[in-house]
């Protein structure tokens, strides 16, 4: 179930449909600011490095990211896309 957050996070981010994302190539726009929040250290390293990745490096790169996080920031990758009643 995370895997499939995550790829539909990364492929708002890519809302061009290249298949990569960077800093330069990114829909920072598509997703709530919270989420934003959450993968902030990621679209920061992306930045300072220059990198791009695409939807694999992204999957495991935040995987990575969100086992340093809060249970409430995972909480909140999981809980991405559902609707609210």
């Amino acid at each position: 179930m995370l895997v499939t957050k995550l790829t539909m996070i990364f492929q708002l981010f890519d809302k061009k449909g290249t298949g990569y994302i960077s800093a330069d190539s990114i829909d920072l726009n598509a997703v709530p600011a919270e989420v934003l929040l959450v993968f902030k250290p990621l679209l920061i390293e992306m930045e300072t490095y220059e990198e791009s990745l695409d939807q694999e490096e992204f999957v495991e790169s935040a995987t990575v990211l969100l086992k340093s996080l809060p249970i409430s920031s995972k909480n909140l990758i999981l809980d991405f896309g559902r609707r609210r009643a």
